[in-house]
């Protein structure tokens, strides 16, 4: 709960939000599920929700434009505005409670906020109220932006503290960042602005999370296309060394494209690629080892950045507990396929075939825990429960044995809580396209899955973290393992500018042409 802050029922009680009438009800339904998932967020992240739920209020606002002049005009603001109004007083009230802001630092943050805004606003950065980061086209001058802004708030004497979440998530996912092996100068260029247009987009949601991450020093390295991750100085040590993730086919991090949360002589260091990044195919070297293009609509940029994030100092202890609770009650069951057997570890599930095909039909992030393809005949587990095998009832007196028409399989995120997490990111991100690997059935995708089939605790943690489907990160490919480079748009501001200007230009000209011509041949306009 936050103190001194409406609830969604107070909100509705005092602005009669709930009537069906009145414009613009998207926008105050935005204010009503900001103010639910604020109060039940961690006060931790309190200051976060406060500005989330202002943000939302002003755009209410802004969207009512005329009811502004309403008591200038001697006529009664409405109740809605009043609450809105109301609520977003209480807000100011926290700030000065909570930061103890004087009014001189609340209209140093103001005015910064208002900069960055207004200048989005006027070059007209995301038409029709898309958020600028989930596109591509616009990532160039988006971050010139961030960049100009806060360059300009630090002249004007302004503190970090100042800026908004985007921009201090687009200087931390700078400061992280490092594109120097990818030595050809124009790739080099497009993988920085698609990087940072991943990485600031997750860590634009939450400052705390994103001065965390920048504090831990942990670097974020884009492997070229055309060299092996341990031909880059960061990883060498690596080179002909052998990996095991459980559930997984051993192998050596030669053949590993990407990496996140790894650490390497006392440092930590997640790996990216600029074939994710770009849709770049990749180099002679890299296919001899097994490395290749990626599934559609699938991002392993944004998966190993979770890695990073869960895996170091930026993730808090409570986020972290939350996680391993949330994957330990999904799973319930591990599977020994070396021993053909299966052993139940949640003393909830039962030991029979009713209760262990729920188990194993459970829709996971990337699809059930079991293989795609129907086998000819049953396959048999034994199964393990407590201190020992579980048996059947007299008079049988023998090992009981689950039977299933699909051979048992972790799915990717089941292999562990790490890849569970990395996992789910993807999906509330819109970046989790594609089948699972070890099942070969088709993964899920999107915040909307999320939000209707996992716990509501982990769905609170991510809406905590990240915008949902604010990265749109995969690469470009068409079709699952072929990619197609079409490159990055890297155009600046002042281009664009400049394009804008030529197109009202060209506008104006077009008009007073037609408006000439129609005159010449007898129209009245």
């Amino acid at each position: 709960m936050i103190q001194g802050l409406w609830t969604k029922s107070e909100f509705q009680a005092n602005t009669r939000s709930q009537s069906v009438f009145g414009r613009r009800k998207k926008a105050l339904r935005a204010i009503e599920v900001a103010l639910d998932q604020g109060h039940a967020a961690p006060s931790t992240e309190a200051g976060n929700w406060l500005y989330v739920i202002e943000r939302t209020c002003a755009n209410w606002i802004d969207s009512h434009p005329y009811t502004s002049a309403i008591p200038v005009q001697g006529k009664k603001t409405s109740n809605r505005r009043k609450g809105i109004e109301t609520l977003l007083g209480q807000i100011q009230t926290i700030y000065k409670t909570r930061y103890g802001a004087t009014p001189e630092q609340d209209q140093r943050r103001q005015q910064v906020t208002s900069q960055y805004e207004t200048s989005a606003k006027d070059l007209n950065i995301a038409p029709g109220d898309k958020d600028p980061r989930t596109m591509k086209g616009r990532a160039a001058f988006h971050q010139e932006l961030l960049e100009k802004t806060a360059a300009r708030a630090e002249a004007l004497g302004h503190e970090k503290g100042d800026l908004n979440t985007e921009q201090i998530g687009y200087l931390a996912a700078k400061a992280v960042l490092k594109v120097d092996s990818v030595i050809d100068k124009k790739k080099q260029s497009a993988c920085r602005v698609e990087a940072l247009r991943v990485l600031s987009a997750m860590l634009g949601k939450n400052r705390e999370l994103a001065t965390r991450f920048e504090a831990t020093g942990i670097e974020v390295v884009v492997v070229p296309a055309n060299r092996p991750m341990t031909d880059l100085p960061e990883f060498a040590s690596l080179k002909d060394v052998a990996i095991n993730q459980d559930g997984g086919t051993p192998r050596l991090w030669n053949e590993t494209r990407g990496v996140g949360g790894l650490s390497v002589g006392g440092k930590m260091y997640v790996a990216v690629t600029e074939e994710n990044l770009l849709g770049t195919g990749v180099g002679p070297a890299v296919a001899a080892v097994g490395g290749g293009c990626y599934a559609a609509r699938y991002s392993t940029t944004s998966h190993e950045f979770a890695h990073g994030i869960h895996m170091s100092a930026a993730m808090s202890a409570e986020h972290k507990a939350t996680i391993r609770a949330s994957f330990n009650r999904r799973k319930g069951v591990r599977i020994d396929a070396a021993n053909n057997r299966i052993i139940i570890d949640d003393a909830s599930v039962a030991a029979t075939q009713q209760s262990l095909d729920k188990v194993f039909s459970r829709e996971w992030v990337d699809g059930p825990r079991r293989k795609l393809a129907q086998l000819p005949a049953p396959k048999l587990y034994f199964v393990w429960k407590g201190p020992g095998y579980v048996m059947n009832p007299p008079p049988a007196d023998r090992h009981f044995q689950y039977s299933s028409l699909f051979e048992l399989q972790d799915c990717y995120a089941a292999f562990d809580e790490r890849e569970y997490f990395a996992q789910s990111a993807n999906a509330y991100l819109g970046a989790n396209g594609g089948n699972d690997p070890y099942t070969g059935r088709p993964r899920h995708n999107g915040h909307q899955w999320i939000t209707a089939n996992e716990s509501p605790e982990m769905v609170r943690l991510l809406n905590d973290l990240f915008s949902a489907g604010s990265t749109h990160a995969y690469g470009r490919a068409q079709a699952d393992g072929t990619n197609v480079d079409d490159g990055v748009d890297e155009l600046t501001v002042a281009d664009y500018i400049k394009m804008r200007v030529a197109k009202i230009k060209t506008q104006k000209t077009l008009k007073t042409a037609m408006t000439s011509r129609r005159a010449a041949m007898g129209y009245d306009d």
